[in-house]
C-alpha cells in the first residue's frame, strides 16, 4: 500500500527554529524514540554499526556539546568521539549521516501503512538537503567547511551540490527552510541564479 509520508516543511522548520538547548533535548528525545521503534535493531549500546552509533553516541554527543545535561546511562560513552574537536565530530558526523540507513529501516518496521505519521526514525534518517536535525546540531556547533577545502565536510559538501541542481549557485552550505522554497518545486525555472541567495542564519 503506497501512502505519502507526513514529514512536512513545518515538522523540520520547528525543530530548525530551536534554541540550542531545546534542540538538544530533542534530538535525545529522537534518539531514544527511535531505539524503541526499533530495538532489535538500535537496543544494544554495544552494537558497533552507523545506526546504533548514531543514535547511542553521536546524537547523545552533539546534544551535550549543546547544553543537553539529562544523558542517561550508555549514552555519549565513545572516549574518542568525546574527545574529538567540534571539526573533527562535523566530519564524523557527516560520515555518520552518509551511511545510516534509518530511513529505510522506518519504513520496514512500519506496522501501519495507513497511518503517514513520521517516525524518530524518519526525522533522523530525512535528507541533508530536505534539513536533518543532526546536521542543524552540527552547523551550530562547527561552521561549513570552506568550498575549496570540503572533502571531509559531507555535510557542506552535499548542500553546495543540491543548491547548484535547485538554483543554479553553491551559495548554500547549510540547510535553511528557505532552502525547500526552489523553483522548480513550484512548476517554474529560475531564470537569474541571484533571484533566490540564501538566507543568513540568525546568531544563536
Amino acid at each position: 500500500m503506497a501512502f505519502k509520508l507526513d514529514l512536512d516543511d513545518a515538522t523540520i522548520a520547528r525543530l530548525y527554529a530551536l534554541p540550542d538547548r531545546w534542540l538538544a533535548q530533542s534530538l535525545l528525545n529522537l534518539s531514544r524514540a527511535a531505539r524503541r521503534e526499533a530495538p532489535d535493531l538500535l537496543g544494544d549500546p554495544c552494537r558497533n554499526d552507523y545506526d546504533a552509533n548514531m543514535v547511542w553516541q553521536i546524537v547523545p554527543i552533539l546534544a551535550k556539546r549543546l547544553g543537553a545535561t539529562a544523558v542517561e546511562p550508555n549514552e555519549a560513552t565513545d572516549p574518542w568521539l568525546l574527545t574529538a574537536d567540534d571539526r573533527a565530530l562535523r566530519e564524523i558526523s557527516g560520515a555518520y549521516l552518509a551511511n545510516c540507513g534509518m530511513g529505510i529501516t522506518a519504513h520496514r518496521i512500519r506496522k501501519d501503512f495507513s497511518s503517514s505519521r513520521p517516525m524518530a526514525l524518519d526525522i533522523l534518517g530525512n535528507d541533508i538537503a530536505n534539513g536533518n536535525p543532526v546536521a542543524f546540531a552540527v552547523d551550530r556547533l562547527c561552521g561549513p567547511a570552506p568550498a575549496d577545502d570540503d572533502r571531509g565536510d559531507h555535510i557542506a559538501r552535499t548542500m553546495r551540490e543540491v543548491s547548484r541542481c535547485r538554483f543554479r549557485h553553491c551559495g548554500f552550505d547549510r540547510w535553511t527552510p528557505s532552502f525547500q522554497d526552489y523553483p522548480s518545486r513550484h512548476g517554474f525555472r529560475q531564470e537569474k541564479s541571484a533571484d533566490h541567495e540564501p538566507e543568513t542564519p540568525s546568531p544563536r
